[in-house]
């Protein structure tokens, strides 16, 4: 444990040794064979426009379905809407007649009027 802490504190003060040390070592490697280096950065990129380019295709057509869901879920809210209007008017013209029927049925008369009406609709 000694040596580690030791080796710490070195480092903590002469941290620039090891830096100095790595790039060297970089400017070496490079300088003695740089084709190899040239090579291996070209292959890397190479590798990251392929990774950049699958991404861009994914997210592509996550986009695309997910406009297409938006579509067919505006198309089947209106549907919905416009089959619950077609609904309603029926309903209420259903009622109108009904209730016309009601009041040619009591000829005028409140009483049993309001005694179908309530049979019939609550009211």
């Amino acid at each position: 444990m000694l040596i580690l802490f030791k080796a710490w504190s070195w480092l903590k003060n002469y941290w620039y040794f090891p830096v100095i040390a790595i790039i060297a070592l970089g400017v070496l490697l490079y300088t003695q064979n740089p084709s190899a280096a040239q090579k291996l950065l070209k292959i890397s990129r190479e590798s990251h426009e392929k990774e950049k380019a699958i991404l861009e295709k994914a997210e592509k057509e996550r986009l695309e379905k997910e406009a297409r869901i938006n579509t067919k879920y505006e198309e089947t809210l209106k549907n919905i809407e416009d089959r619950h209007t077609a609904a309603e008017k029926e309903l209420n013209t259903k009622k109108r007649k009904e209730l016309k029927r009601i009041i040619e049925e009591t000829d005028g008369n409140p009483e049993l009027m309001a005694k179908k009406l309530r049979e019939k609709f609550g009211i």
